[in-house]
Order: C-alpha cells, then structure tokens, then sequence
C-alpha cells in the first residue's frame, strides 16, 4: 500500500508542472499568422489528438477562439 501512495505522490508531482500552466497563444504562434498549425501545437506539447479536438471548423489550424477552450479542459 504505501507503494502505491508514494508512486501515485511521484506521478502526481511530476505530472504536474506539465499541466502548471498553458502558454499563451502568441508563444505557439511561432510565425505570428494568427493560427496555431499543427506543428506549432506539437511543438509545444499538445497532442495530434488534442489538436484535431480543438479544431472545430476542422481547417487544420487553431484559431484563437478554438484554443481558449483548451484551459476549459484542462481544469
């Protein structure tokens, strides 16, 4: 038992700081366009998966309006 406290502590302490906080748009907005690609979300760490998620008009890009949901998700 006191095995699985401390790797669910362990998980929970390094997961965390992947969650801590959700860059702001313009930071994965690499090319300034006004529009996540999809190899600027996987290049910030949001998945294919999440990206295709968010993607409500599915043109294959976020925009900014489709990323504020991403926070929502999260909490």
């Amino acid at each position: 038992m006191n095995k699985q406290v401390l790797t669910g502590l362990l998980l929970i302490f390094i997961a965390f700081p992947a969650f801590a906080s959700i860059p702001a748009f313009a930071e994965i907005d690499e090319d300034q366009d006004g529009a996540i690609s999809m190899s600027e979300a996987v290049a910030a760490g949001i998945s294919q998966r999440l990206f295709a998620e968010l993607d409500l008009d599915k043109d294959e890009k976020l925009s900014p309006e489709e990323y504020s949901i991403l926070p929502q998700r999260e909490s």
